[in-house]
């Protein structure tokens, strides 16, 4: 039984899949991190891990020579971490740091199910201020 010949239907990518692969599996572990962080009692550390992420990102952006290119495909890139830093930021009463963020999805990212999110979020922003 020769198996060399059969290849593994999973191993054949293309390079620009590879790369958003590549993107997607670290966009994938940062959030896995910053959570297990933030559920095990680490809320800063967490928040610092997702910031990190996202000022690598927006510097790879700007170093592909993308600096004309619009804020919203920066936002879109980076639209998982900025949730979970915009509800890390909330649920440690950095409401004005939340907001911000919020607004900043909502303004670039609308009409996708992250924008969406990030306007029911503000509206928590917004309670929380009234106490």
């Amino acid at each position: 039984l020769s198996t060399s010949s059969t290849s593994h239907p999973n191993c054949a990518t293309s390079n620009t899949s590879n790369k958003e692969n590549t993107q997607k599996s670290s966009t994938q572990l940062v959030l896995r991190a910053a959570f297990v962080l933030a559920y095990n009692g680490f809320p800063f550390d967490a928040v610092e891990v997702l910031e990190s992420a996202v000022s690598t990102k927006q510097h790879q952006h700007h170093q592909h020579g993308d600096t004309d290119a619009p804020s919203t495909t920066e936002t879109t890139n980076m639209s998982s971490e900025l949730l979970l830093l915009g509800a890390l930021h909330l649920s440690l009463d950095q409401t004005d740091a939340a907001t911000s963020i919020f607004d900043r999805l909502c303004a670039d990212v609308p009409s996708s199910p992250h924008g969406r999110l990030a306007e029911f979020m503000r509206v928590l922003c917004v309670l929380n201020y009234s106490g």
